[in-house]
């Protein structure tokens, strides 16, 4: 998207990213127009093709060019709406009007699809995940004038979750926060953000297997309080127990815990190696073993891990398996079903 184009196409699974892709056309249509640009907007539920076809045939009152954006409309084989608008894209727009369509759903094999793309117009915003999103936050940051490391970009992931709104929010801050200096780091989102999102999970399993309900449940509330999703905390829940289940197999081949004396340099150079192997020779993912954490963060689980029976996580696991059924097959409580979980393992 370096030169303009007289039409675009804008769409995706992610609402945020349209919106930013809509800026970015607008801020460099801007750029050859200066301030002699209108933005109008074609409701196509409302207004229909009509609406669209009197706004590209009506010259603005105040600027020589304009910009049309339709929204609310879907791009597919089944409906007359893209032979509709293709009638207004098959030939270059009026000189100085440019379309930016922003549909809910495309099928890119439509010859109205294939024409946009021709010109260099197609914009896919789909939702960001894993090196994706730690590469997007980083850019954010730059944007800003700002250095950041991706592991401050995955400790902002593990306090905000993927939410891109969340994410550009506290990345504001930081860059506010951060005033003349051109760093950055861990600390400054720790300090801004607060505790980890990894870090409170951890604290509700712990809470549970060692049979604390009341702490546990003052951990649920507050995790619940600070809207995280009951299914997305079920998901955090299980990837945390799975790792815990990993690691305590692998020091099952040993007495089945770590020295609580083991200092971090020789955790790195004596276990971390073995660790590797195993979970290599057992097929499971460097992700699923947290190996793409930094090695003080297993170092901790490993030492914590300690203090858990394996047959606790595993039930755990099993009640997890099932408040995800009930969470999303019935209209039980979020809370209640989260509850349940905990009273089932206190009680057991």
């Amino acid at each position: 998207m370096d030169r303009p184009t007289d039409t675009y196409l804008i769409f995706g699974d992610d609402e945020y990213l349209v919106e930013e892709a809509l800026r970015r056309v607008i801020a460099l249509l801007r750029t050859r127009h200066g301030e002699d640009l209108a933005i109008e907007s074609v409701d196509y539920k409302e207004d229909g093709i009509g609406g669209l076809a009197g706004e590209i045939a009506s010259p603005s009152l105040f600027s020589q060019n304009k910009v049309t954006v339709l929204k609310r409309f879907s791009l597919t084989s089944t409906g007359k709406t893209a032979s509709e608008i293709e009638k207004y894209t098959a030939s270059r727009l009026p000189e100085g009007q440019y379309l930016v369509m922003t549909p809910d759903k495309v099928d890119r094999r439509l010859r109205l699809a294939k024409a946009v793309a021709g010109k260099g117009g197609v914009i896919e915003c789909n939702h960001l995940a894993g090196e994706g999103l730690v590469r997007w936050i980083v850019e954010q940051f730059a944007e800003e004038g700002k250095s950041a490391s991706p592991a401050v970009a995955e400790t902002l992931i593990d306090l905000k979750g993927d939410d891109l709104r969340a994410i550009e929010s506290e990345v504001v801050k930081a860059v506010t926060y951060a005033g003349d200096g051109n760093r950055i780091t861990t600390k400054d989102i720790e300090l801004l953000v607060g505790r980890s999102r990894t870090d409170r999970i951890f604290e509700l399993v712990s809470r549970v297997i060692m049979r604390r309900p009341a702490e546990a449940l003052q951990t649920l509330g507050d995790l619940l309080d600070a809207n995280e999703s009951p299914i997305g905390m079920v998901y955090l829940l299980t990837q945390e127990v799975r790792r815990l289940v990993i690691i305590h197999l692998f020091l099952r081949q040993g007495d089945g815990r770590l020295d609580k004396d083991l200092g971090f340099g020789l955790f790195k150079t004596q276990v971390l190696p073995r660790y590797e192997a195993f979970t290599e020779a057992a097929g499971i993912s460097r992700t699923e073993a947290s190996l793409n954490r930094k090695p003080y963060f297993l170092y901790m689980r490993f030492k914590e891990c300690g203090d858990f029976v394996l047959g606790d996580l595993l039930d755990l696991m099993d009640r997890l398996f099932e408040a995800n059924t009930l969470l999303v097959s019935s209209s039980v409580s979020p809370r209640v079903v989260l509850e349940r979980v905990i009273a089932g393992m206190v009680s057991s």
